[in-house]
């Protein structure tokens, strides 16, 4: 679906809720939301995983989840009386209750090789329009060769904090890999300390990087401040910029990397936090 189309359809549906006074749950938009990715996934792959079993390993084998194959899978003689419901793909995800699998099976399909790229495009397009109309607190990035979802916070902050980020922190791939971890379990239950650990360690890859040294992130504060003095950035600047950077290690040490005692509620501070430090030193490469 287009993207101006997508648009004109979320605010036709809006209105007809308005209008009617129709107040839809969260429950209702997740709900609408999976049905979506089911219709884009019958529209653009059904045929393509139902056809070809070898698709249907590759997405079980990423996802982790065993599958028992069926007999004379889409032979020429029984291909005409199969349908879209009888893949064993299309069974997970319209079976899932779990939203975070659902995501995971969407992500999956991907990080698909054997999946043609135009269709999976075609599916991606779809499923970003879905988000929009089904109105879903999710953000979506997609990437050339994957698409990475997280819990949408300020859209703002999302775009400029996260979204950008992921652009140019691919120039740093192990910095990158942390920092997209992060993203990935930023709503799980018992992840919190995982969460924050991977940004502390995204930064300070980036910056073991950019400075060419091998410093713990609370042993370059030296590098970090001939870098601001550098790159001419105000004293003021430089020494909130310090400053913020100091607490940033001491809230890491004594909340996650030597301990385990993070507040559920400050995680998305420091996520835009660690956002608001990579985003700085990257205007200045």
């Amino acid at each position: 679906m287009a993207k101006n189309n997508s648009n004109e359809v979320d605010i036709k549906l809006k209105g007809f809720y308005k209008r009617w006074k129709i107040d839809i749950s969260e429950d209702e938009k997740w709900q609408e939301f999976k049905n979506r990715v089911l219709n884009a996934y019958e529209k653009h792959l059904g045929y393509e995983f139902l056809s070809k079993s070898e698709i249907e390993d590759e997405f079980y084998e990423i996802i982790g989840v065993h599958r028992t194959k069926t007999s004379g899978y889409m032979s020429f003689d029984n291909m005409f009386d199969k349908t879209i419901g009888d893949s064993s793909t299309y069974q997970f995800l319209k079976h899932q209750d779990n939203l975070k699998k659902i995501l995971l099976g969407i992500e999956a399909i991907s990080w698909m090789k054997k999946v043609p790229i135009a269709k999976k495009k075609k599916f991606i397009s779809d499923i970003e329009d879905s988000i929009q109309i089904s109105s879903v607190p999710l953000q979506i990035k997609i990437n050339e060769d994957e698409i990475i979802f997280y819990p949408l916070g300020a859209k703002l902050l999302d775009k400029k904090l996260v979204d950008d980020n992921l652009d140019w922190l691919q120039e740093y791939p192990k910095s990158y890999e942390l920092f997209k971890k992060s993203l990935h379990e930023i709503d799980v239950i018992g992840k919190e300390r995982n969460v924050v650990d991977n940004l502390r360690l995204s930064l300070e890859l980036l910056l073991k990087e950019k400075f060419n040294n091998q410093k713990s992130l609370e042993n370059q504060k030296n590098s970090l401040g001939n870098y601001l003095k550098e790159n001419n950035v105000s004293n003021e600047v430089s020494n909130l910029f310090i400053t913020v950077t100091d607490y940033y290690n001491k809230f890491q040490n004594n909340n996650a990397k030597h301990s385990d005692n993070v507040n559920r509620n400050e995680i998305e501070f420091i996520l835009y936090l660690t956002g608001i430090i990579m985003r700085f030193l990257n205007y200045h490469k």
